[in-house]
């Protein structure tokens, strides 16, 4: 999947990346052949993800950043690069 990929950084710990954390997460809500599916690839025309599945993508992103998320950011989200984008900001930003 390009350079999305998990990083080994100082001392040998392993940084699970984005991508690979949605992946898992594809798995754990039952969605098929989650390693086929690209960064492109789009939720719910791809991915075929009901609003229960998508509840519960939601649940998994807020409790990873530890933060609440607004309905007008997921109701945005439209392919798995909008979510890892996300994923990425929230991780850069301090929890407040």
């Amino acid at each position: 999947m390009g350079t999305l990929t998990n990083n080994t950084v100082g001392d040998g710990i392993v940084v699970e990346s984005s991508f690979d954390w949605f992946q898992r997460q594809l798995r754990l809500i039952s969605i098929s052949n989650p390693s086929e599916y690209r960064p492109e690839s789009r939720l719910i025309l791809d991915l075929h993800i009901d609003s229960l599945e998508m509840l519960e993508l939601v649940i998994a992103v807020e409790k990873k950043t530890a933060r609440p998320l607004a309905d007008d950011i997921w109701l945005e989200w439209t392919t798995i690069k909008d979510v890892t984008d996300y994923l990425d900001l929230a991780n850069a930003e301090p929890v407040r």
